[in-house]
């Protein structure tokens, strides 16, 4: 009589140590198209040295996203400070900034 030698193996172990594999993360998508305009954008502390200067830079109108922050770019002119709205964020790596909102 020929015996299984792995008749008395719990085979439902084996399965137990390999990972399951983990939930892939969705994007956080917008819910509105964004309507990206001109702003003036300046950092408060910011590590790399750019700070309280102001930098052209792109922002939604409807949720504030930062589009684009063009800092290596031409000196902004006297017209550009008194029509642009201007932001002030924390560092140019925020990806917000906040909307005032007009009553």
């Amino acid at each position: 009589m020929h015996k299984d030698p792995l008749a008395h193996y719990d085979h439902d172990h084996e399965y137990d140590t390999y990972r399951k594999p983990a939930p892939k993360k969705k994007v956080k998508r917008a819910k509105h198209k964004h309507q990206y305009s001109n702003c003036l954008i300046k950092a408060t502390h910011d590590k790399y040295g750019f700070i309280n200067h102001w930098h052209r830079g792109e922002y939604c109108t409807i949720c504030g996203r930062i589009k684009n922050v063009y800092i290596f770019d031409d000196p902004i002119t006297d017209k550009e400070l008194k029509s642009l709205p201007k932001f002030e964020v924390e560092s140019y790596v925020e990806r917000y900034v906040t909307l005032q909102i007009n009553e």
